[in-house]
């Protein structure tokens, strides 16, 4: 019998993450348990960022997209009219990271300053920046002409985006929208003339505001794919 120093019970983002880290060191032997398809994320259907519109429409289930997804419902909710809020979770090696809409924000800086001042130190925002940017290789900061036609409030999206809160050569690729909706800066203009704040950069000093948002993505793919792959295969059972 194959004997393991780890077994990880669960291939999504959290698990795989481990695997990862573990798998660092070439002595150690991991076993990762997922319930999905063995190679469901190494789909075309995953790759291609409108493929996840396919994940919860049943009647486009030949396309293959239904079996990456657990289509939980949430109980009847009285603030919608008693209907039940779909939950689709993502059935693969990545889990919900190969079926979501790829928008990149972190937790609100509030939150984890709140968890500091609770008696738990170490989680403060600024304790968990550093990991935050560790993790994180933002392209506009080895492409700074990746939003060189974006603007917002009349302003280069680039020249407000402060790269003290993103990193570089970490394994989660984060970039801007390669084809913004054309009605975007007329919403930004609308916004504005109605009082709101702008934000170009949702995971910076300041998480309040109206902005494009910046998506786990690579080359116009979804990238959570590739940056659950341990940093040497682990062993796994499907």
């Amino acid at each position: 019998m194959t004997e393991f120093d780890y077994v990880i019970v669960g291939g999504g983002v959290a698990g795989c993450v481990v695997a990862n880290r573990l798998t660092e060191d070439p002595s150690v032997r991991v076993a990762m348990l997922e319930f999905g398809t063995d190679k469901n994320h190494k789909k075309q259907i995953v790759r291609a960022p409108l493929g996840m519109v396919t994940f919860m429409m049943p009647n486009l289930a030949f396309l293959g997209g239904t079996k990456m997804m657990y289509l939980y419902e949430a109980e009847p909710s009285r603030g919608l009219g008693n209907q039940k809020m779909m939950l689709p979770r993502g059935k693969a090696l990545g889990g919900s990271s190969m079926v979501n809409g790829m928008i990149y924000i972190r937790g609100q800086k509030e939150d984890y300053d709140d968890w500091r001042d609770m008696g738990n130190p170490g989680w403060g925002y600024d304790d968990i920046l550093p990991y935050f940017r560790k993790s994180e290789n933002f392209v506009l900061a080895s492409e700074p002409d990746a939003t060189k036609n974006f603007t917002l409030g009349g302003k280069p999206v680039r020249e407000q985006i402060d790269m003290n809160y993103h990193g570089t050569g970490g394994p989660v690729s984060v970039a801007p929208p390669r084809s913004p909706n054309p009605l975007c800066p007329t919403y930004f203009e609308a916004a504005k003339q109605a009082g709101y704040k702008l934000n170009a950069d949702f995971n910076g000093e300041d998480q309040e505001g109206i902005g494009y948002h910046w998506l786990t993505q690579k080359g116009g793919e979804r990238w959570a794919r590739k940056a659950v792959t341990p940093t040497r295969p682990a062993s796994a059972r499907t």
